[in-house]
């Protein structure tokens, strides 16, 4: 019998330095420079349980109950650490007092991560090697696996999409109403040694509701589930990805406004921000 258990999971962190400006009436440029900074862990274990009867005599695999040494299975741990630098570009027009049109450009960066990933197995060489013989086996030392202590220090990447989007927001008494559209290019997903996995993310769109001091927001994402590599691997299966959010805003004195904003889905994001306006 065998047991197997592997977890993945990054973090990415966001800093980012932004200015916007009016250049008439009814338009408005910006741009903001971000740092990224990005975290990935990987825990695997595998164990094999089972029994070889050999000479009259029970030898069994991870028995704390045994009195030799016969351990299968295999554990992993690796933890990786690094960042990198995007940059965004947008525009504002009001051409009615009711009507915002926005314009955005997002270039996402493929963030390298350096650490190093170690491999701890019990193997039983005979099996792995093909060359078995229970003959070989000593009576006053039955252990049947051996210990072998692996790390690999290559690279790992992880891949974020870039985009260009385009908003009309209607402004109303009561709330604002925003219709966004995203066509992405690149991939999101990670690349290590001859492993890839991810998504070729298509296009975007979503809603999002703003009633002052709450936001609701939705929509949905198209993408390809990539094969064996994330830049020129075949296309896979086709699926559409689902988004959620919740935005909190809170008013501090007459200048600044606190944001925050919980994206519920496809990932579990928290986001703060603070504007100040001049």
């Amino acid at each position: 019998m065998a047991d197997a258990a592997v977890d993945f999971a990054f973090q990415i962190s966001r800093t980012t330095v932004a200015a916007a400006s009016e250049i008439r009436p009814d338009v408005a440029v910006g741009m903001s420079v971000s740092r990224y900074s990005a975290r990935a862990e990987l825990s695997a274990n595998v164990s094999g349980d089972g029994i070889v009867s050999y000479g009259g005599q029970e030898y069994a695999f991870n028995d704390p109950n045994d009195p030799w040494d016969n351990e299968l299975g295999m554990t992993a741990q690796g933890s990786y650490d690094g960042g990198g630098f995007g940059w965004n570009f947008g525009a504002s027009w009001r051409p009615l007092d009711y009507l915002t049109v926005d314009a955005s450009y997002s270039g996402m960066p493929a963030l390298t991560l350096d650490g190093s990933y170690t491999t701890v197995s019990n193997v039983m060489p005979g099996i792995t090697d093909g060359d078995l013989n229970l003959d070989s086996i000593l009576d006053s030392q039955p252990t049947l696996t051996e210990r072998e202590v692996t790390t690999e220090n290559d690279p790992l990447t992880l891949h974020l999409p870039s985009y260009v989007g385009i908003a009309t927001t209607f402004h109303a008494p009561f709330m604002m109403a925003t219709l966004e559209y995203r066509n992405y290019s690149g991939s999101f997903g990670f690349e290590y040694q001859d492993v890839a996995e991810g998504v070729e993310v298509g296009s975007g769109f979503g809603a999002e509701f703003d009633f002052g001091g709450v936001r609701l927001g939705g929509g949905f994402l198209s993408a390809t589930l990539m094969g064996d590599s994330l830049e020129s691997g075949d296309a896979g299966e086709s699926i559409i990805i689902p988004m959620a959010n919740l935005g909190l805003g809170v008013d501090i004195g007459e200048n600044m406004h606190l944001d925050t904003m919980v994206l519920a889905l496809p990932l579990q994001v928290f986001r703060l921000s603070l504007g100040y306006e001049f």
